[in-house]
């Protein structure tokens, strides 16, 4: 009984009533993690280098980028550039500017721009340009791997993406297979198994290993298809929040 009085004294009450308040901010709020991190890229028998990182440039505004190169005795086959802008509000992503360009053996451009005064998007792919709506909760096609990691995070149930694709406003979906314990190049990792479940007929199977300990930084990603090719993506080293990422002890 005494505790009881205790816990329901105003000051006590209004102390409570705060630190809940604080840990519900700090959950909502609370910014993505900064990372730097290079790959080894593998595919059709050639390596490549690629770098992912995610920087702040402004007060609420991030940078993501990706670039990914291919060096054969000492001359570039192919460079690729994607890059994401966008704002961090309410524990939500607002994607404001799409980059790709891809030079070398094969070239391609994509954009993709969001004007959110007129429920606009310009998408441009290869010179081609699309005029799409503008929905709540669309993401770009390097962004969207953000908002997965946060998902999944959160626990969410589904985990369901409309992402701007070309001409097209296409529906990603992905499922949590299971945890792994992951060898990778910096050690042992404890890592969650995730899957993107294409439509039915597609002849590709897509896997992504990410990183429990280290905010859900993606470690692997692999593709096969049914013809027998593969590729692979696998971390080398990589740094969250100033930290260096290294195995379990």
């Amino acid at each position: 009984m005494t505790e009881l009085v205790t816990i329901c004294h105003p000051r006590f009450a209004a102390q409570l009533v705060m630190l809940l308040l604080l840990k519900t901010s700090l959950y909502v709020y609370a910014e993505p993690a900064l990372f730097e991190a290079s790959y080894t890229a593998s595919a059709g028998g050639f390596t490549a280098s690629a770098q992912r990182s995610l920087s702040k440039i402004e007060k609420e505004r991030f940078l993501l980028e990706n670039t990914m190169e291919v060096v054969v005795m000492g001359a570039t086959l192919l460079e690729a550039k994607e890059s994401s802008v966008f704002t961090w509000q309410a524990d939500a992503i607002i994607p404001y500017a799409y980059r790709y360009k891809q030079s070398g053996l094969s070239q391609s451009r994509q954009q993709a721009s969001f004007d959110y005064a007129n429920n606009a998007i310009t998408s441009i792919d290869d010179g081609e340009v699309s005029q799409l709506h503008l929905i709540n909760g669309i993401m770009d096609k390097l962004g969207y791997q953000l908002g997965l990691r946060q998902a999944i995070q959160k626990q969410e149930p589904k985990l369901l993406f409309s992402v701007v694709d070309g001409d097209e406003i296409e529906v990603y979906e992905f499922r949590v297979a299971r945890s792994e314990v992951l060898e990778t190049p910096v050690g042992k990792l404890n890592t969650v198994r995730v899957e993107r479940l294409h439509q039915p007929g597609s002849d590709r199977e897509t896997v992504f290993w990410l990183a429990k300990d280290w905010d859900y930084l993606l470690i692997k990603l692999s593709q096969t298809r049914n013809n027998g090719t593969a590729s692979e993506l696998m971390l080398e080293r990589a740094s969250v929040n100033g930290t260096n990422v290294v195995g379990l002890p």
